[in-house]
C-alpha cells in the first residue's frame, strides 16, 4: 500500500487511545484539539477494527493503518482469510465501512502457506491491534500510525510505528501474546 504524506496523516490525529501534541485523550478515541488543522477524526483503531470485522467475520485482523483511498483519508484494516488478504476501508469521521475488497495476489510477497500460517498464529494473539497500538504509543510517547502483527522467529509480534512530537518515527515491538514491549528501533 502506498504511504500517505505526513501532511495527510497528521491533521487527522487519528489513533487509538493515546495523546500527543495536538490531540486530547478520551477513552479509546483521540479527538483533535480545537486548533488542529483538518477535519476532526473521531474513530479509534479499535472502533475501525470492530466495524470492519462485522463485514469480514471470517477474517483475522492483522494490520490497521492510516491510509488514503481515492484521495480520501481512511483507516485500512487488513484481514487474513485463509491464504487471502482482504482489505476493509473505514471512514475516519463516521466509522462507516466504505468498501471491502481482496488484495490482488501480486500485491503480497508472501506465499499462500505463509499467509495461512500467519493467520493461524495471529488467531492466538493475547492483545488486539488496538491494544498493541496503545501500548506502543504510550511506550514511545507518540501517535501510533500503523500496527501490524508479524511472525518473528516463530513468535507473534505487533510492529507499531509511532510518530513522535519531534516528527521522527520509531517502531515499538510488542509481544503479541503478553503485550510486553520487547524492542524499540528508530526510523521507519
Amino acid at each position: 500500500m502506498p504511504l500517505m504524506s505526513l501532511e495527510t496523516r497528521l491533521p487527522t490525529c487519528l489513533v487509538a487511545a493515546m495523546t500527543v501534541a495536538g490531540c486530547a485523550k478520551r477513552a479509546d478515541t483521540v479527538v483533535p484539539d480545537a486548533g488542529a488543522v483538518g477535519a476532526p477524526a473521531v474513530v479509534s483503531f479499535a472502533d475501525a477494527v470492530a466495524a470492519a470485522s462485522a463485514q469480514v467475520p471470517e477474517g483475522v485482523p492483522y494490520e490497521v493503518e492510516l491510509e488514503t483511498l481515492d484521495g480520501k483519508d481512511v483507516i485500512e484494516v487488513e484481514f487474513l482469510v485463509g491464504a487471502t488478504v482482504r482489505e476493509a476501508y473505514i471512514d475516519p469521521e463516521t466509522g462507516a465501512v466504505i468498501t471491502v475488497r481482496d488484495e490482488p495476489p501480486d500485491h503480497t510477497e508472501q506465499t499462500a502457506e505463509d499467509l495461512q500460517a500467519r493467520a493461524d498464529l495471529v488467531g492466538t494473539a493475547g492483545v488486539s491491534l488496538a491494544e498493541a497500538a496503545t501500548i506502543g504509543a504510550d511506550h514511545a510517547r507518540g501517535v501510533a500510525e500503523e500496527v501490524e502483527f508479524a511472525v518473528v522467529d516463530g513468535t507473534l509480534v505487533a510492529d507499531v510505528e509511532v510518530r513522535l512530537p519531534d516528527d521522527t518515527v520509531v517502531t515499538v515491538f510488542v509481544d503479541g501474546v503478553s503485550g510486553e514491549v520487547v524492542d524499540t528501533k528508530a526510523g521507519e
